[in-house]
């Protein structure tokens, strides 16, 4: 607030000053000044000229020297231009750190042997890992934006996907090679976008089998004794 102050106090001044110098002016040239009038018709037509300035300089500069320093203001607009330039580094800055930690999670995820898929809202392919590449047959060059059930055509996966209860993981086959078993868990996140999960349970659920072949196996020999 005290920077339009002082702008109205030296708009004041400079009107004052302008009009009294209009006015000793017309006494000498009458001809050419008529007094206190053109003085203030001067010291305004000044004044816009000034703030027209400031505002061609702020347009040139957001337009195409955003990342420079900004041009020298006077008086509000010099604070203004600050403001701006500060405002815009700190935005520069959190997107670097935004980038750097985007990119800390894209390499996490890289790491893992498990299959890490981003859905959009409506259930479109937008990032994966490279094990979800191996694990799944997803293709970047052609598969990115499509929706995961054009790829993942198993009515089972299609039922687990549409029905967003998601409490328990799904385990179906490979849609690559029937003879390993998937785990699908699916997170909701965001603005009701997916975070997809795939591990490969294959010897998980051949000791699953192979404990229960056991039991059954125990289980019939004793009720045959």
């Amino acid at each position: 607030m005290r920077y339009w102050i002082n702008e109205l106090w030296r708009l004041g001044y400079m009107l004052f000053g302008l009009g009294a110098m209009g006015t000793l002016l017309g006494e000498l040239f009458n001809a050419l000044f008529a007094g206190l009038g053109w003085g203030l018709a001067a010291g305004l037509g000044l004044y816009v000229f000034l703030h027209l300035r400031h505002v061609r300089q702020l347009y040139v500069w957001l337009l195409r020297h955003p990342r420079e320093a900004p041009p020298p203001g006077t008086g509000v607009w010099g604070d203004l231009f600050d403001r701006l330039y500060t405002y815009q580094k700190a935005q520069s800055q959190m997107q670097r750190r935004l980038r750097d930690i985007l990119r800390r999670i894209q390499d996490s995820c890289e790491a893992m042997r498990d299959s890490v898929v981003m859905l959009d809202p409506h259930g479109d392919l937008e990032w994966w890992n490279s094990a979800a590449s191996d694990m799944l047959g997803l293709q970047p060059d052609h598969d990115r934006g499509q929706p995961i059930t054009n790829l993942l055509r198993d009515p089972r996966f299609i039922d687990y996907f549409e029905a967003r209860d998601y409490r328990e993981p799904l385990m179906i086959p490979s849609p690559l090679d029937a003879a390993h078993t998937l785990q699908f868990h699916i997170t909701l996140f965001g603005d009701d976008e997916r975070l997809l999960m795939v591990r490969d349970v294959t010897r998980l659920h051949q000791l699953e089998m192979m404990r229960r072949d056991f039991v059954a196996n125990v289980s019939h020999e004793l009720r045959t004794r």
